[in-house]
């Protein structure tokens, strides 16, 4: 049986989303960053017609219950006072994204993939402890509630979105350490991976100038998570070719839009024909 790895990305899933609807491939073990966890369990049931639904009509509101950004995808500066002077540790909250992820994956879909020997794993950041480490929850361990709990805390980027807290840790965007976490697959055996990333495979060299305070603010911080992403590809290639494992990388074909965290259902449909056209 075939195995995937599918990357953090937001948005630009859809993208993914619309190639699996072309592909409809047949996997037995997915290991999900952020979006990529959250299509995961569809992706091995098949379900391409109700991930096409998930990822071509949410919008912010399905997502945040207290939105972070403008209707251009920027963060509204009014907010990060609001939220600092009202005492909360995010300036968003992502809540909903819960109640989303349980809509489109049931517990009866949960029983499905056990039935049929399949599993996922949701990549998660701990962030509380030194050093910050990548925790990999299994459809195997544990139960459903709390595997919608990994599944959203996997797709929560910090600051931004919600915390998930648990026993004295706290749970953030897999994609923070790692973009995509081909470990879990290695580990079990797998020696041919299809790896979905959700960027291009050559960064764009300009980047412009910078417009003021807080876009100059958010554009250090994507340096750095440039950075860290180019890092972890390079790694991830590295400990592949070490475990004689042949990886079928699918990247983006173009920057979709700056900020893949803002949900332009519109948009997101365009990136899905795109992807299912090939």
């Amino acid at each position: 049986m075939k195995a995937a790895v599918i990357s953090g990305g937001g948005a630009a899933g859809a993208y993914t989303v619309g190639v699996m609807n072309r592909l409809t491939p047949d996997y037995s073990f997915i290991s999900g960053t952020s979006t990529g966890a959250l299509m995961a369990p569809l992706i091995l049931l098949r379900q391409f017609g109700r991930l096409k639904e998930a990822y071509t009509s949410v919008t912010n509101k399905d997502v945040y219950t207290w939105e972070p950004f403008d209707k251009k995808g920027h963060v509204k500066l009014f907010n990060i006072v609001w939220r600092q002077l009202t005492q909360k540790n995010t300036l968003g909250d992502t809540t909903a994204m819960k109640k989303l992820i349980q809509q489109f994956f049931t517990q009866a879909d949960y029983d499905m993939i056990a039935g049929l020997g399949k599993e996922f794993v949701a990549n998660m950041s701990e962030t509380r402890h030194y050093p910050a480490t990548i925790v990999s929850v299994s459809s195997k361990d544990v139960s459903y509630a709390e595997m919608v709990n990994a599944m959203w805390a996997s797709s929560n980027v910090p600051v931004l979105m919600s915390q998930e807290l648990k026993d004295n840790y706290e749970y953030a965007d897999g994609g923070l350490l790692e973009l995509f976490s081909i470990k879990p697959a290695l580990e079990r055996g797998y020696k041919e991976l299809d790896v979905y990333i959700h960027r291009i495979n050559k960064a764009p060299e300009d980047r412009g100038s910078t417009k003021d305070l807080l876009h100059n603010v958010q554009r250090t911080g994507s340096l750095v998570k440039d950075r860290l992403e180019v890092y972890c590809i390079q790694e991830s290639f590295r400990m592949a070719q070490d475990g004689g494992c042949t990886l079928n990388v699918q990247w983006l074909p173009e920057v979709m839009q700056s900020n893949y965290l803002n949900f332009d259902k519109e948009k997101m449909k365009g990136w899905y024909e795109l992807g299912f056209s090939g």
